[in-house]
């Protein structure tokens, strides 16, 4: 088994796959477009402002947050489409295995969705004129950004784990996938900003790895 062969499939369902592989990359777009539509900190607003200065910033972008939310919460459900090929590419080198991969990609769908709801809270407070509770809810989102690191280290683990224990994966995916784990750890140390690595390696790793699966959907796809 060397590149995770599966099962041939019908040309309709081939195309069905296709477009269900590409749903890790449109979450990672959808999600990262949503994130830096809410993006409070671009806006000048930061949780050492008084709660009083950070409640005015909030009602300013107030739109945008619930805009962001929206998009983030469409990456989220593009985010669990994307758990089916990638359980199904993984079951190639076997089923623990791509249990572990499916739960990572469940895992980001969840993650997404809790940011989402963080930023209609964010908005909901600033509505209210509730500055504390703002504040607090903006501390905890710039806090707990490295657990982004999380899902998509679950998933390149995976991947790691199928590429050489089992031969699955072209030979520089395997690779590439071991490059991602170093920043992916570093990522969840409470060290400056290392949270914004698990979103730019973990989201860099979602879009090759969604793009060659589809890629390989189609190389087995039958001849018509």
């Amino acid at each position: 088994m060397t590149m995770g062969s599966v099962r041939a499939q019908s040309p309709r369902t081939g195309v069905l796959e296709r477009v269900a592989a590409l749903a890790g990359a449109a979450s990672i777009v959808v999600a990262y477009a949503g994130v830096s539509l809410g993006d409070l900190g671009g806006k000048g607003i930061d949780p050492t402002m008084a709660p009083e200065a950070i409640v005015r910033g909030i009602q300013e972008h107030a739109g945008a947050l619930r805009a962001g939310a929206a998009l983030i919460s469409l990456g989220a459900v593009l985010a669990a489409v994307f758990a089916g090929p990638l359980w199904r590419r993984l079951r190639g080198a076997s089923d623990w295995v791509a249990v572990i991969g499916a739960a990572g990609a469940v895992l980001a769908a969840a993650q997404w969705l809790s940011f989402a709801a963080d930023g209609i809270g964010l908005a909901t407070a600033a509505d209210l004129d509730d500055g504390v509770t703002a504040q607090v809810l903006l501390t905890t989102g710039w806090e707990s950004a490295r657990i982004a690191a999380v899902p998509s280290l679950v998933m390149v683990t995976a991947a790691v784990i199928a590429g050489f224990g089992y031969g699955l994966f072209p030979r520089w995916f395997r690779w590439f996938s071991v490059a991602m784990l170093v920043p992916l750890v570093v990522a969840l140390t409470p060290v400056g900003p290392s949270g914004l690595l698990g979103f730019l390696f973990g989201g860099l790793w979602v879009l090759v790895a969604s793009l060659l699966i589809a890629s390989l959907i189609a190389s087995e796809a039958p001849a018509r």
